[in-house]
């Protein structure tokens, strides 16, 4: 089994949570600063809200599924085509020579 890697071109569920990581923590941190300001709550006294949504992301970690994962620096496999059935073409996008 492959050690996972972030990888920002993956679409797998892993790299997709991944990376909203630094931008929620920006949000959570942004909305701390805004609460400070508009309330009575300083922010020595909301700090350990970040600790528990950091704490939240890496809980949900080992919970997304990374089917299809494609770590950095591997490049995935092109699909293989397949042929169609005979008998199953469409006749009308067979061009005729008249």
């Amino acid at each position: 089994m492959q050690e996972y890697r972030y990888n920002p071109a993956c679409g797998c569920a892993g790299c997709r949570r991944s990376g909203l990581t630094g931008p929620v923590m920006m949000v959570t941190i942004g909305t701390l600063f805004l609460i400070a300001n508009y309330t009575r709550l300083d922010f020595g006294d909301l700090w350990p809200v970040i600790l528990i949504v950091m704490g939240g992301l890496m809980f949900l970690r080992p919970s997304t599924s990374r089917a299809g994962h494609v770590n950095p620096g591997v490049q995935a496999a092109p699909p293989t085509p397949t042929a169609p059935a005979s008998g199953s073409e469409n006749p009308s996008s067979q061009v005729h020579n008249v």
